[in-house]
C-alpha cells in the first residue's frame, strides 16, 4: 500500500493444554484507519486420528472510511494477496517441521 517499510501487528497466542490448542490471533496496528485486518490461526489435536494436528486459519478485512468508495475492489485485492502470502506461510512452516523431524528422526537412530 506504499507504507513504511516497518508496520506493527498485535498477535495474541493462548495454550491450552486441556483441549491440547495453540491459538494465534493478529490484528494490524499500522495503516488500521484504511484497512483492518483481523486473523486466527488454530492448532488442535485431530479428531480422526490423535496423531495428527489440524491446523486453521482465517482472516476478515474491511476497508476504513477513507476508501469506502473502492471497498469491494480493495477487500478483493487484499483478500487475494492475503491467500497468496498465507500459502507461501504454511509451506514455509511445512518446510520447517520437515526439517525438525529428519533431525529428530537422525538423532534418535544416532544413540
Amino acid at each position: 500500500m506504499g507504507a513504511e517499510e516497518t508496520q506493527y501487528v498485535r498477535e495474541v497466542s493462548t495454550i491450552d493444554p486441556k483441549a491440547k490448542t495453540f491459538t494465534l490471533t493478529s490484528e494490524n496496528l499500522s495503516l488500521c484507519n484504511i484497512m483492518k485486518c483481523n486473523e486466527e490461526i488454530s492448532y488442535t489435536v485431530s479428531p480422526e486420528d490423535s496423531g495428527k494436528t489440524q491446523f486453521t486459519q482465517q482472516a476478515t478485512m474491511s476497508v476504513g472510511s477513507l476508501l469506502s468508495r473502492w471497498e469491494n475492489l480493495i477487500e478483493d485485492f487484499s483478500i487475494k494477496r492475503f491467500q497468496q502470502n498465507a500459502q507461501v506461510g504454511r509451506e514455509g512452516f511445512l518446510h520447517v517441521l520437515e526439517r525438525f523431524m529428519a533431525a529428530k528422526q537422525g538423532s534418535s537412530t544416532a544413540n
